[in-house]
């Protein structure tokens, strides 16, 4: 049968009479063993184990009711085993005792000394035991010394309100999955219990050490382990907004010992005393800071006293975006020709949209954290092309998840159906008929009027009047004509006048005017334009002017008269004022100047146009004397005596000639019914990636010393190929190159996402300072800073790329090859040290040859970062520009052909599918002075080989013999070797049983010149 063995019944035998063992008697009575091991030697016997204080009797101390005390209850009601349950604070169920009691084989002189009186019996089987109890042990006889080393282990502080977290490497904290519980470990310490076997001995209790490993360990009761926190970060309460990180403290009061950690530090000894916190942190994510979080901590939190005195750590601040809100997903369809396709939103995860045969899928996210996981249908990647082909309907479902802490997840289910426009028919329309062009003439002469208008139109025909028009009209063709679209027609529409009967012609003269001569009936002096006007004199002055409206006489009737038939008759009549005077002589004299008026009015008629027509005159040329008909007529006149200083034409009705009027027409081209496919509005592009990320300062102190001070950080920008994604229209040329080309593009969820970094640091001792700064690309972005070449997931042949192949071979093979081919090497590529790379004149032109060679085809160069670092020495500054740069390179090697010159026989390929990469993170160049240098400047390639570098063969199969030799050979391994000259090696093995001979391996040496044709060496082994 099973007993439970409290610890006390392991002491209790070396107690008399069962005697407590002071204040810790209800303690170590309480203690359960769980397990032990005994040892037994010549000169005593040791027990080692480990104890707990049973599982019905529970300590407790309990802040929140202020009660403590024990409880009897079931092993499983204890916090650790119960999710949900989180008090008591403290539990000495926690508590794990490891013990160790020591019994040597020594008489005591206690029990020897009270053995008078006992049985007979009793006193012969103790003499049986040992005869002389003082002589020197080992001995049997009964013994009262034992020591009893115990280690209680790690009593446990809970409190309810904490929730364990995780630390990010960029600075967030983020809840942990499943059992979220923080507890406090107090400090071990180490008690003993220890008596002696002499009369005298006293029980005693000593307190060893703190903060002690386990029961070997001489720990320094100087040295205190006074708490450490499991995890080390934890949120208050459940809102995550406040959080803390505290590893632990250790308080160092002891001279003589310093935790490990602390020696670990350059500058400390076993002298320091202080207190060390490995670290503690402040994390605050306040509401309404759009997600950003602030983090500050103290990292190493050194503060000393006594001999090594003063403050060391690394005092640090951070603010970090912890993502955008929710996490939002949409997606675009894009066909060949770039036209774009939305989807209708169905639910809250679910849409629907009709696509063409053929599309590419575009993701869209936004909001959250990047860089974001996507997946469609389980296939990785932002662009993925859709085939709906014949179907009727498919979904695709889209899951995103992000890098927020804690992860967000977004859902889309896409439901596809062909596309169906709809269709917006407008009718189209004649052309219309317009005068493009008109003009009227009549005898020669161009008229405004009259002029063709269009009355009215329709499809086929124009309808055409004539406006201003006097007299009959005639058409050709036809007032009415067709005319089809795009035509030109010429109209003319003759307008004759009948005779037109011409009213008295005026010509108006000064007073008196024209004067007479000898002759009294030949006028003197002027009778042309000046003489005479078709209105009358102001006044009676010498050279009066015309009275308005008027005009020149002959410019005025000459159309008139040039319209009058030869030989026509003229009626001239010239008038003179009456003055009131009726005697002989003044009627003769004003007979005579009407005679003159007529005769002068005769000759302007005859300068226009001589010997035309013939004139009758009044009064008659032929008599001096005024008949009495004319004489009644003269005194007559009215008021108006200037409106008689004239000469007045009459002529027989006028034939006035036809006017032709000629217009041309033109029809305009007419629009088409116009069919529209109406289109939904295209999806708008989304929006940019939030360019922040996050900043830290860190400050370095060491011994109230400044030491070092570093910025550094994260920023999101939108490269090149994330704006063609977002757009969408340049997807069309893209897809037309493959499906492996457009995808390409959404398989790097990193891309643009740089970290940099800026370190400031000084050494006092040494005299001098270091700046650097860095920029990085996030190491799961596919395609870096920068990249010559093709995209990973393309190859150098794809149609697009737009390089110069010569350059990028020459600048992929020089960045690959130069590590390799220096003479000489960093001693130790571990101690952190920039070393110089010597490259001979044969050396550097391998580079060369191998680009011209045509073995070796870069594929792409990507540039993941950089780093410049400046130091300030004494001897004068130095400066290191290095490079993160990886040369991806696929290979087709032959033998040359001996029979056909510039031609080779290819034994092995590298795929450019599946290229081999070659990455250095730290190549460059050095400038300035350098201790190993001296006082002399430099320029020189330098190679870090701390920094690493990785020489990656795409997989299985990643180098393989070219056809149809591969059916028989394998490439067993591969090499580049640095001799003079450098020589690529392979070897092969036999695929097939070649029966009788066996041959495990042969192997090509293809001596790598300056100038092709290279030389194959053969070797094998064959058994």
């Amino acid at each position: 049968m099973q007993w439970d063995v409290a610890l006390y019944d392991l002491v209790a035998p070396y107690l008399l009479r069962g005697a407590p063992v002071g204040p810790i008697h209800a303690a170590i009575s309480a203690l359960h063993v769980q397990e032990f091991d005994t040892a037994t030697a010549a000169d005593g016997v040791v027990i080692r184990g480990r104890a707990q204080f049973r599982g019905e009797l529970g300590g407790f101390i309990d802040p929140q009711t202020f009660t403590f005390g024990a409880n009897a209850e079931n092993v499983e009601g204890h916090p650790r085993d119960d999710d949900g349950q989180r008090n008591p604070w403290i539990d000495l169920r926690d508590s794990n005792i490891q013990f160790e009691l020591m019994a040597p084989r020594e008489a005591s002189d206690i029990i020897a000394g009270a053995t008078t009186g006992l049985d007979a019996d009793i006193l012969s089987l103790m003499q049986a035991l040992d005869a002389d109890p003082a002589d020197a042990p080992p001995s049997d006889y009964p013994s009262t010394s034992f020591t009893l080393d115990m280690v209680i282990t790690s009593a446990v502080l809970r409190f309810p309100f904490l929730k364990a977290a995780e630390l990010l490497p960029d600075g967030r904290l983020t809840p942990v999955a499943g059992d979220d519980r923080v507890v406090f470990i107090l400090p071990r310490f180490k008690l003993r219990l220890t008596q002696g076997a002499d009369s005298a001995a006293p029980l005693d209790i000593l307190m060893l050490s703190f903060g002690v490993e386990g029961l070997d360990d001489p720990a320094d009761l100087g040295v205190v382990d006074l708490v450490r926190m499991e995890p080390p970060y934890a949120f208050i309460g459940d809102s995550h907004t406040v959080g803390i990180g505290f590893r632990g403290a250790t308080l160092d009061l002891s001279r003589n010992a310093t935790p490990p950690e602390i020696l670990e530090q350059f500058g400390f000894s076993e002298a320091w005393t202080g207190l060390h916190f490995p670290e503690i942190r402040l994390f605050v994510a306040p509401n309404g800071l759009e997600d950003f979080a602030v983090s500050a901590s103290a990292e190493n939190l050194l503060i000393g006293w006594g001999a090594e005195p003063g403050v060391t750590g690394d005092f640090g601040i951070a603010v970090i975006n912890q993502g955008e809100g929710a996490l939002r997903l949409s997606a675009r369809f894009v066909d060949d020709t770039g036209r774009l396709y939305a989807i209708t939103r169905t639910g809250d995860q679910s849409a629907q949209a009709q696509i063409p045969p053929e599309a590419t899928l575009v993701v869209d996210v936004d909001g959250g954290r990047g860089p974001y996981d996507v997946a469609v249908d389980g296939a990785s990647g932002r662009v993925h092309a859709i085939s709906l082909g014949t179907d009727t309907s498919r979904s695709v479902q889209v899951v995103v998840s992000d890098a927020s802490a804690p992860e967000k997840t977004a859902v889309l289910t896409i439901t596809l159906s062909p596309y169906r426009p709809e269709v917006q028919i407008t009718e189209g329309r004649a052309g219309v008929v317009e005068i493009i062009g008109q003009e009227s003439v009549r005898a020669g002469e161009v008229v405004p009027l009259p002029r063709i208008y269009i009355q009215g139109q329709s499809e086929t025909r124009a309808t055409l009047g004539l406006t201003g028009a006097v007299g009959s009209v005639s058409w050709a063709p036809s007032s009415e004509i067709t005319i089809a679209d795009g035509e030109t027609v010429e109209v003319v529409a003759t307008t004759t006048q009948a005779a037109l009967a011409v009213p008295p012609m005026p010509a108006y003269f000064r007073f008196d005017k024209p004067d007479g001569g000898l002759d009294a009936l030949v006028p003197v002096g002027e009778t042309g334009a000046a003489a005479s006007h078709t209105t009358p004199a102001v006044d009676q002055t010498l050279g009066a002017s015309w009275t308005i409206g008027g005009g020149d006489v002959m410019a005025t009737y000459h159309a008139i008269l040039d319209a009058l038939p030869p030989a026509t008759t003229i009626e001239i009549t010239g008038t003179a004022s009456y003055e009131g005077n009726d005697s002989a002589n003044t009627q003769a004299y004003n007979y005579a100047l009407s005679q003159r008026r007529a005769v002068a009015f005769q000759m302007m008629i005859e300068r226009g146009f001589p010997n035309r027509f013939d004139f009758d005159m009044s009064p008659p040329l032929d008599s001096d004397v005024p008949s009495p008909a004319w004489i009644a007529g003269w005194e007559e006149q009215g008021v108006n005596r200037n409106t008689y200083w004239r000469a007045d034409a009459a002529v027989p009705p006028v034939a006035v000639p036809d006017i032709v009027t000629t217009a041309t027409l033109r029809r305009s081209v007419g629009t088409p019914d116009e069919v529209v496919e109406l289109h939904d509005p295209p999806p708008a592009d989304p929006a940019p990636p939030a360019w922040f990320r996050s900043v830290a300062l860190k400050v370095r102190i060491v011994q109230n010393t400044f030491v070092a001070v570093e910025l550094s950080g994260s920023i999101d920008f939108e490269t090149a190929a994330e704006e063609k994604i977002a757009s969408g229209q340049d997807l069309s040329e893209t897809a037309q190159q493959g499906l492996l080309q457009t995808e390409a593009l959404g398989q790097n969820p990193s891309d643009g996402i740089v970290d940099y970094r800026i370190l400031v640091q000084v050494d006092d001792a040494a005299q001098n300072w270091t700046v650097s700064g860095t920029l990085g690309a996030d190491p799961s972005d596919v395609d870096g800073l920068l990249l010559a070449g093709a995209r990973p997931g393309e190859t150098i042949d794809s149609a697009g790329n737009d390089f110069d192949g010569a350059a990028l071979n020459m600048l992929g093979m020089t960045t690959a090859m130069a590590p390799v081919l220096a003479t000489t090497a960093p001693e130790n590529p571990l101690n952190g040290d920039v070393s110089a790379l010597v490259l001979t004149g044969a050396a550097v032109a391998i580079p060369t040859a191998l680009a011209e060679i045509g073995w070796l085809t870069v594929q792409r160069v990507i540039l993941y970062g950089g780093e410049i670092k400046v130091i300030s020495r004494v001897d004068g500054p130095e400066a290191n520009l290095l490079f993160d740069v990886e040369t991806a390179i696929s290979a087709n090697i032959g033998i040359p052909s001996s029979q056909n010159a510039g031609s080779s026989f290819d034994i092995l390929t590298i795929p450019a599918t599946d290229p081999l990469k070659i990455r250095y993170k730290s190549i460059g160049v050095r400038l300035g002075y350098h201790p190993d240098t001296g006082d002399r400047f430099q320029f020189r390639p330098v190679f870090d080989a701390s920094k690493g570098y990785t020489i990656e063969v795409g997989g299985p199969g990643g180098i393989q013999v070219a056809s149809p030799l591969d059916r028989i050979l394998k490439v067993l391994a591969a090499r580049l070797s640095r001799q003079n000259p450098m020589t690529f090696e392979i070897d092969l093995g036999f695929a097939v049983d070649l029966g009788v001979v066996s041959v495990d391996r042969a192997r090509v040496r293809l001596p790598i010149h300056e100038h092709w044709p290279a030389r194959a060496d053969r070797a094998c082994r064959v058994h």
